[in-house]
């Protein structure tokens, strides 16, 4: 259950850094979008990584842990690339 709560946080805060992103605004929104939206979407994703960090740390021990954080962070930064890529076709085909 810890594995799964790892993996949502962190595709969660990836997926937040991502949209904070100006370049990629436009094809996850249509638009770009305020600049303190996009920094509230950066500090939220900082933070769901953080959590993360600390969740797994917490669970695994720090040693592990670090590891483990890591390891779910490289599966949370594929899935939002994976799904930052399909909007940006799903936007081309429009």
């Amino acid at each position: 259950m810890i594995d799964l709560a790892l993996l949502l946080l962190t595709a969660a805060g990836f997926a937040c850094l991502c949209a904070s992103v100006a370049r990629h605004q436009p094809a996850l929104f249509g638009r770009a979008l305020p600049k303190r939206r996009a920094r509230i979407l950066k500090r939220a994703g900082w933070s769901m990584l953080a959590l993360a960090t600390m969740l797994a740390c917490i669970n695994f021990g720090s040693g592990y842990g670090l590891v483990e954080a890591l390891g779910f962070a490289s599966l949370g930064a594929l899935a939002a690339m994976a799904l930052l890529s399909r909007a940006t076709r799903q936007n081309a085909r429009r």
